[in-house]
């Protein structure tokens, strides 16, 4: 097998439908990276391909840094399963692995990858000295059905929806990004932190979208008061973006946008409802209120040694 750039229809390329394709696969992604994004195929003996992931080349502090692309949870790598038998569908596994491996210890610079929650064997990665490091996100089965993906909500959780929704508060759905982008705004503004509003924007515009996205506003005494927008791919549908307007929201006003959200993605017919990365205390904390499931999903990490050791005063956890 061998590693090449995939120009053009990538879905074609992969011979499936665009609508199977990762959603961190998308051509979207590309206009809101920005420059250094590559698509890399994985090709067979034949000439045909059988994964494509991305990676992002950039440089922090003044050194080379190759990664998933930004503002995406994983590189997006997607594979075709070819062998039916367990034991050789482990070492299908671990030959493609192996292979990407070998491809990143060929290049310059520091390397920190992360792979969908699918992929759980990254071994020959350890084997080849990478840091293998699991990260976490919450994920909700949706073949369970609304009503037991409710139940499963925290109760102070379903309590705070209850009182807002027998208030004022009601939710409707919007494909206006700047209706959503005042809350996304109004909540990185109360936590002091800084949104870049260009990335934020295209997301929204790239995915806010029939068949691809959905937003959702809780609307309470004529203001809006809380967003939740989410895409989906491949049954997998992505709280990307949400806040709360905590000046006029009531206490279950964000859980009431998120809510819509999930019973949207049931409604379009998808599988999962993934949270997109749940590694800030305080967000998970927010995250586990709806019941999900904890899902770990990893990342490979190596530098060059004299840099690796200056990275691990401040990136122990990951080098």
């Amino acid at each position: 097998m061998t590693i090449a750039p995939i120009t053009g229809d990538i879905a074609a390329a992969l011979g499936i439908t665009p609508a199977e394709l990762p959603l961190f696969l998308r051509d979207e992604w590309a206009g809101i990276v920005g420059a250094g994004m590559e698509r890399l195929g994985i090709f067979n003996k034949d000439g045909k391909a059988v994964a494509a992931f991305h990676l992002h080349r950039t440089r922090r502090s003044g050194l080379r840094l190759i990664s998933h692309p930004a503002h995406t949870q994983n590189c997006g790598l997607w594979r075709k399963r070819l062998a039916s038998n367990p034991a050789k569908a482990v070492g299908e596994a671990k030959k493609l692995h192996g292979l990407l491996a070998d491809h990143l210890l060929a290049q310059d610079g520091m390397i920190h990858l992360a792979f969908p929650p699918e992929e759980t064997d990254l071994q020959p990665w350890a084997w080849k000295g990478f840091k293998v490091v699991a990260q976490w996100t919450y994920r909700i089965d949706l073949a369970q059905g609304m009503e037991a993906v409710r139940a499963g909500y925290e109760a102070e959780q379903r309590n705070a929806i209850k009182k807002s929704r027998a208030g004022s508060a009601d939710t409707v759905r919007t494909d206006d990004p700047e209706r959503v982008l005042r809350m996304v705004r109004s909540a990185f503004q109360r936590k002091g932190k800084g949104l870049d509003e260009g990335v934020a924007m295209g997301l929204l515009k790239a995915f806010l979208k029939p068949g691809t996205g959905a937003a959702f506003i809780t609307v309470e005494g004529g203001h809006d008061t809380a967003a939740a927008f989410t895409a989906s791919s491949a049954g997998v549908a992505y709280y990307l973006l949400g806040g709360v307007d905590k000046v006029h929201a009531s206490a279950g006003a964000g859980a009431m946008a998120v809510d819509a959200a999930i019973a949207e993605a049931k409604a379009s017919g998808q599988h999962i409802f993934d949270f997109e990365g749940s590694m800030i205390p305080e967000v998970e904390r927010y995250f586990r209120a709806f019941g999900g499931t904890p899902t770990p999903y990893f990342t490979v990490n190596r530098a060059p040694f004299l840099t690796e050791v200056a990275l691990k005063k401040k990136l122990r956890h990951l080098f």
